[in-house]
């Protein structure tokens, strides 16, 4: 049973991490902030009930998905900066035009 558990715990953080097309693990993937946090509060249910494998296993998920979105983090913050100049220079481009 504890490896059922520990290898669905296992595959949740795999398909937020590289999620597969359909809409399921499209779905799963758009949550992953919560569900690195379920796996946070899992860790912590597992630690009071003395179930260290699968406590381990459980923030070791949360940490592999921190880590991953810490690396991915900057570059999608840096596209989102850029797409937002961009906006802000058309709008100031449509100011300056006159009007017909």
């Amino acid at each position: 049973m504890r490896q059922a558990i520990a290898l669905l715990l296992l595959s949740g953080s795999f398909f937020c991490v590289f999620p597969a097309d359909n809409p399921l693990s499209v779905y799963w993937a758009s949550r992953a902030v919560f569900v690195c946090l379920g796996y946070l509060g899992l860790g912590l249910v597992f630690f009071l009930t003395n179930r260290k494998r699968l406590m381990f296993v459980s923030m070791g998920c949360c940490a592999a998905m921190c880590l991953y979105f810490l690396e991915i983090a900057p570059h999608q913050l840096q596209q989102g900066k850029q797409e937002k100049v961009k906006t802000a220079l058309d709008s100031l481009q449509d100011l300056n035009r006159p009007e017909l």
